[in-house]
């Protein structure tokens, strides 16, 4: 399949490769947007426990055979595009990406910064659409330092950060494992 995409991209030029690449990213933009929406749902109703699963972060694990911290991720972003629909708008219509969505999650969520989010987001969001990637995180690092001036948080949030635990039940056998922490 992948040589086959190959062999069919490899005569192209390159402004028909151009328009590919945007295109698979609209439909990567489009999916992700999705996948949030059905996380925020999944979340709400608690439909993660049908599964067998105490949290939605074991559910996408399971689902998406994914890794916890990418779990972690998609919950984050479905809990920052559910409060705020316009920022999930903005990324199904590809104008910022997957990775401008996470940093603003990391304001929103941020135990100290995120109860001023709700002001600064419009502020944000044009910023993750007319910055470089690496210039919009310093604006929301910014951000996050000027609403927590002191960094109480930094520490605190390193050993979240750091942790995961999981419990999965499969054939009848109980499975826990846990790690970090401080």
């Amino acid at each position: 399949m992948f040589a086959a995409i190959v062999d069919e991209l490899t005569g192209l030029p390159a402004t028909d490769l151009d328009d590919r690449l945007a295109a698979a990213k609209r439909r990567r933009d489009d999916a992700d947007m999705e996948i949030a929406a059905i996380t925020a749902v999944v979340d709400q109703r608690q439909l993660y426990q049908d599964h067998g699963h105490r949290t939605v972060n074991g559910y996408l694990k399971q689902q998406l055979n994914c890794p916890g911290s990418e779990a972690r991720k998609i919950k984050r972003r479905s809990r920052l595009l559910d409060r705020y629909p316009v920022i999930g708008d903005r990324l199904g219509d590809s104008r910022i990406g997957v990775a401008q969505v996470d940093r603003l999650a990391d304001g929103f969520l941020h135990r100290v910064a995120g109860e001023q989010f709700e002001v600064f987001a419009p502020l944000l969001v044009e910023q993750a659409e007319g910055l470089e990637f690496a210039e919009f995180t310093l604006a929301v690092d910014y951000f996050v330092s000027r609403a927590d001036p002191d960094g109480s948080f930094d520490d605190q949030q390193f050993h979240e950060d750091q942790r995961t635990a999981s419990v999965t039940v499969t054939n009848g056998a109980v499975s826990v494992f846990a790690h970090g922490g401080g």
